[in-house]
C-alpha cells in the first residue's frame, strides 16, 4: 500500500507499511529521510488483520449453503497480539539505489469457528452471526483508517509548517 499524500514542502511523501519516507528537492538516496512510527505501524497491523477478518467473513457468508461447511475465523485481540510481537519480514534490495523496507503483511491462523450446531446438510453458518460481524469489523476498520488519517494529518502539519515558526 503505497499512497501520495503530499508535495508542498517536499517532492514526494508516501507511506508503506507504517514507514514514512520523505524525499527532499534533489532526490539524491542521502537526502531520504525515514521515520518509523509506532502508531502508525499498529494501526496499520489493525487495518490488515481487519481486512482479513473481512475476507473470511465475507467467505463464510459465500458459502452459507454448502454442505459440511464450517465457517473459519480467529480473535481479532489474539492476533494483533501476534503481529505486534512479530518485527515483519524484511525485504531484500536488487539494486543499490532501492530503500530497505519491511513487511507486515499480517498471517492469520484462522480456525473453524462454528456458530451454530450442524443442520441436516452439516453447515455450521449462521448468516445472523456472520452479517453482525461483518457490521461490527467495519466499524473496527473505520475507527482504524480514521486515526491512521488523524496521525498523517498531524504528520503533515509538522511537516508543511515546521520551517514556518
Amino acid at each position: 500500500m503505497v499512497k501520495s499524500l503530499f508535495s508542498n514542502r517536499f517532492h514526494a511523501c508516501l507511506i508503506q507499511f507504517g514507514t514514512w519516507v520523505a524525499r527532499g528537492a534533489c532526490q539524491r538516496k542521502e537526502d531520504v529521510t525515514m521515520i518509523k512510527d509506532a502508531k502508525i505501524d499498529l494501526l496499520s497491523r489493525a487495518l490488515n488483520i481487519s481486512l482479513e477478518r473481512q475476507n473470511l467473513t465475507s467467505a463464510n457468508i459465500a458459502n452459507v449453503d454448502t454442505p459440511e461447511f464450517a465457517p473459519k475465523g480467529f480473535e481479532f485481540a489474539k492476533e494483533l497480539n501476534r503481529a505486534q510481537k512479530r518485527s515483519g519480514v524484511s525485504m531484500s534490495k536488487s539494486h543499490a539505489g532501492h530503500l530497505t523496507g519491511s513487511s507486515n503483511h499480517t498471517r492469520v491462523d484462522a480456525e473453524a469457528m462454528p456458530d451454530k450446531e450442524p443442520g441436516l446438510d452439516g453447515n455450521t453458518v449462521d448468516l445472523d452471526v456472520q452479517i453482525a460481524a461483518s457490521a461490527r469489523n467495519s466499524i473496527l476498520y473505520a475507527a482504524s483508517a480514521k486515526s491512521v488519517n488523524k496521525k498523517l494529518s498531524m504528520l503533515r502539519y509538522a511537516i508543511e509548517y515546521a520551517g514556518k515558526g
